[in-house]
């Protein structure tokens, strides 16, 4: 299962939550870095993936352009962790926290660090977000065996749910 879950079509905030195996706390460090995967070991590790989990470039990417916070719970663990990374990708914070089995990521601030960037994102907001519902419901039509839900939450109102493979 996969929610996504936006506030304010993603200017605000935007969520990735799963509830696949988490991330085993020896990875924790590492997890945000450049050039680093968990996943695979060897290159022809890359014909077997068969997660959506993130990997480390995309959350090492996502460390500059905003404020990136992982909230995970290994199955092998009793309770998970919420981690806050700095722009490098080093961790800033580590809590404990009560989730169940599974890993979210969350970014706020998106592009704070790249003014032209974060202008031209608040102009395009709502077209950005089309091409962002456009890509997920292309993993929506692909992956049978998975359920996949989105949510957008606009200012105080009610988060309405925008797709789903229920």
């Amino acid at each position: 299962c996969i929610e996504i879950r936006l506030k304010d079509y993603g200017s605000q905030l935007l969520e990735v939550a799963d509830n696949g195996c988490g991330v085993h706390p020896r990875d924790y460090e590492a997890l945000a870095l450049k050039h680093y995967t968990s996943k695979l070991r060897e290159f022809s590790d890359l014909t077997s993936v068969a997660t959506f989990g993130f990997r480390g470039e995309a959350l090492s990417s996502l460390c500059a352009l905003s404020d990136l916070a992982v909230t995970t719970c290994h199955k092998s663990s009793t309770a998970g962790d919420r981690l806050e990374y700095d722009k490098d990708g080093h961790i800033m914070s580590r809590k404990p926290f009560a989730r169940e089995v599974g890993t979210t990521v969350s970014l706020q601030n998106l592009f704070h660090t790249l003014p032209v960037r974060y202008k031209e994102f608040q102009h395009n907001l709502k077209r950005e977000y089309a091409h962002m519902i456009q890509v997920v419901q292309g993993y929506c039509l692909i992956s049978t065996h998975v359920r996949i839900s989105c949510y957008n939450q606009t200012g105080s109102g009610a988060k309405q749910l925008v797709l789903s493979t229920l």
